[in-house]
């Protein structure tokens, strides 16, 4: 089962809870302002066993950043870095 934001809507505690109680794991994929503003919440996706995926930096389509190396890696490795 994967969350692709949505769950951020204020749901994302309650959707952990009833994973827990129903023993089922999942992926969530987060944007760096996401970790920023819930890093309780990642930390409790993290250590309830579920997996934290990288959905960028800005939720850019990446097609669109191609104009430069920089920027499109930037999208990736900002959220790596702040998920670190």
């Amino acid at each position: 089962m994967t969350f692709d934001e949505g769950y951020e809507n204020g749901y994302t505690n309650k959707i952990l809870d009833v994973l827990k109680e129903k023993n089922v794991k999942a992926i969530f994929f987060v944007t760096s302002h996401y970790i920023t503003y819930s890093p309780d919440t990642v930390k409790r996706m993290v250590a309830e066993g579920h997996v934290v995926g990288n959905h960028i930096n800005h939720h850019y389509s990446m097609p669109s950043v191609t104009y430069s190396k920089e920027v499109f890696n930037s999208e990736i490795t900002d959220t790596e870095n702040k998920f670190k």
